[in-house]
């Protein structure tokens, strides 16, 4: 907006793209680069949202900053065409394949990422966007029918409000398992609201999302996703802090993922759409 101070902390201005020896993986939005010593550049793919670069830049900054374990982030900086955020840099494997390497892993591995996610509702969303918007304004994009949608968006209007930090996208891969401890990463979507929306959220990821490879084990793995997610669930509730009943969890569960359908295209998209018309359904009674 004219006249408002620019959301970044500009630092480091290139024409130059970074040098493509230096990745250290790609993801779907954005590439990591081995940066100076002890930093990594995460940069987007051109033609990326800048406010959603900032959004990640302030959320992260703001759970660094009242403790939390993420990543510490230190400046948005220009290369060539695209645009990215300088983060110290931390050696691990991904919560997902930490687990993935040993089942045994899975159980105790979920219940500490319930606690974790404790950790986070306990701190202060404040000057972050409300969730409630920004759950409205994906459904509204959402690709569901229009009984869906209406059923969703009522649903939410009924919902509570709230100013806890919520990560908004907390999964097994953005959690990265190091040798000083874990640290959560991709605070893109991190908001100020009810932390039932942020557990519901990240129980339907953990039942719907990219955790396995091939169609021939899908539905096996689906009953373990459903069992992983339930026991993630009750671990949040078990944990400190103010209580949450399953019932509280599962009012959100329609808008927030009729919320996902408005996102990149999922790998199982359509089993999804049928969750959200099924809840629908019994929405409308």
């Amino acid at each position: 907006m004219a006249g408002q101070a620019s959301p970044f902390v500009f630092s480091g201005l290139s024409p130059i793209a970074p040098d493509p020896a230096r990745s250290l993986g790609v993801g779907r939005s954005a590439e990591v680069f081995a940066d100076a010593p002890g930093r990594v550049l995460k940069l987007y793919v051109a033609g990326s949202d800048p406010e959603a670069i900032a959004a990640e830049f302030r959320a992260s900054r703001l759970a660094h900053a009242q403790g939390l374990p993420s990543v510490r982030a230190h400046a948005v900086v220009a290369r060539g065409e695209r645009t990215g955020i300088l983060f110290d840099r931390v050696e691990g494997r991904t919560l997902l394949r930490h687990c993935g390497v040993n089942p045994l892993r899975v159980m105790p591995g979920f219940r500490a990422l319930a606690l974790m996610h404790r950790r986070i509702h306990a701190r202060s969303g404040a000057g972050l966007p409300d969730q409630h918007a920004i759950l409205r304004e994906s459904i509204v994009r959402a690709r569901i029918s229009e009984g869906a949608r209406a059923a969703a968006l009522a649903r939410l209007e009924r919902l509570p409000r709230g100013e806890a930090l919520c990560h908004g996208d907390l999964h097994p891969e953005n959690v990265l398992v190091t040798r000083d401890g874990w640290r959560v990463v991709d605070w893109q979507k991190a908001v100020a609201g009810h932390p039932a929306a942020d557990v519901a959220r990240t129980a339907m990821l953990i039942r719907f999302g990219r955790v396995v490879d091939g169609p021939g084990r899908a539905a096996a793995m689906a009953r373990l996703r459903d069992l992983v997610a339930f026991w993630y669930t009750l671990c949040y509730r078990q944990g400190p802090g103010p209580r949450i009943g399953f019932a509280e969890i599962r009012a959100w569960t329609l808008p927030v993922a009729a919320a996902r359908l408005a996102g990149r295209v999922a790998e199982n998209e359509a089993v999804l759409r049928a969750e959200v018309e099924r809840l629908a359904a019994e929405e409308r009674g």
